[in-house]
């Protein structure tokens, strides 16, 4: 019993000092160096498009089946945010990924009101197919 006690409490030591070590650790040097890099104009511009053809999607909605429409809408834009987020850093794959999703944004815009969502399920999946192909 002893034992544990002496292990439990030299644990709980050696958790201390390293708690202490991190807060000292300067703020700049905890940063993730991938958030601070520059996002590419054409990922901005493409994650920009993806939540107007999003937002359009739910202004389209029918009243009854508004909040439906929103959670699976949520769920596709951030699958589309995610894919741009992974092309970031490669320029080949930054162009298909901005490309594509720009395409099945402007589909998705251009759409009539009650084909919205419909379209957008099919123009962000071949969107997916495009950039993985790529």
């Amino acid at each position: 019993m002893a034992k544990a006690v002496a292990l439990l409490l030299a644990a709980i030591a050696a958790s201390a000092v390293l708690v202490q070590v991190e807060c000292d650790a300067p703020v700049e040097k905890s940063f993730n160096k991938a958030l601070l890099a520059p996002v590419d104009k054409r990922l901005d511009e493409a994650a920009q498009a993806i939540n107007e053809a999003a937002d359009s999607v739910v202004a389209a909605a029918p009243p009854a089946k508004k909040d439906e429409v929103e959670a699976a809408t949520w769920k596709r834009r951030m699958f589309a945010i995610t894919a741009l987020g992974m092309a970031q850093g490669d320029e080949k794959k930054v162009a298909a990924t901005s490309l594509a999703y720009k395409k099945a944004a402007k589909a998705v815009l251009d759409a009539a009101p009650a084909d919205k969502f419909k379209l957008m399920d099919e123009s962000f999946k071949v969107a997916v197919m495009q950039v993985i192909a790529s």
